[in-house]
Formats: C-alpha cells, structure tokens, sequence
C-alpha cells in the first residue's frame, strides 16, 4: 500500500522535473546562470581586460560560488575596473573583498535543528 504522502511527494518532483524541463533548467547545474553563459561572460571579461590566467582563475573561483548573483557582480567589476589604471591589480583586491563579505554557504534543510544550531551529539 502506497501512503499519500508519499505519493504526493512523488507528483511534486515530477510537477517540479516537468517545469523545469520547460523552462530549460538543467537539475544537474547550480542555480543562476547557464554554465554556457558563465563561461561566455568570464571569457569576454579575461579578454576585455588583459587577465592572466592565475587572475582569471580567482576570478572563475569566487564567481563559481555566485552563480545566483552572477551577472549582477560581473556587472559591477566591469563598471569598476573599466577606469583602473591597472585593472588585474583592482580585480585581485574586489575579489578580496567579495570573499570576505560573502554570505557564510547555506545549510541544508535535511540536517537536524541540534546539528544546524552546533549542538548536535549523535555523530559527525
């Protein structure tokens, strides 16, 4: 016998599967923009302002961990660096700045309210 819960939970991944689907939203990439774009946005950005690869690979590190303010933030280090007397140099500090204001990386809703809060004593 298949409870109702259960089967709720089973229409509601598919109802969320089939919008997806027609949105063109792949399950397997991370929220915000398409992988294409990101990649086509950090290319244009390298080449716009002369990055070196170990700049650009900051650049693509940090911006991998936004990808749902992606667009918002490439937007404002364009604006910011489009003036600099040497743009790379800037880049490195915003970077900097942006590790060190980021939001700490969400928790999941899975675990338990003890783990969530530190006070967890079932494991590790």
């Amino acid at each position: 016998v298949v409870s109702t819960a259960s089967l709720e939970e089973q229409l509601q991944e598919q109802a969320k599967a089939a919008i997806m689907k027609l949105q063109g939203i792949d399950e397997d990439e991370p929220p915000g923009v398409s992988q294409q774009v990101f990649e086509d946005q950090l290319s244009e950005f390298k080449q716009r302002f002369g990055l070196d690869d170990r700049v650009f690979d900051e650049l693509r590190d940090v911006m991998s961990r936004r990808r749902t303010t992606f667009l918002q933030d490439i937007q404002t280090l364009f604006q910011q660096l489009q003036h600099a007397r040497h743009p790379p140099g800037l880049l490195l500090v915003k970077l900097r700045e942006i590790k060190q204001h980021a939001p700490p990386p969400q928790r999941s809703s899975e675990m338990c309210g003890d783990f969530q809060r530190g006070f967890c004593s079932r494991g590790d």
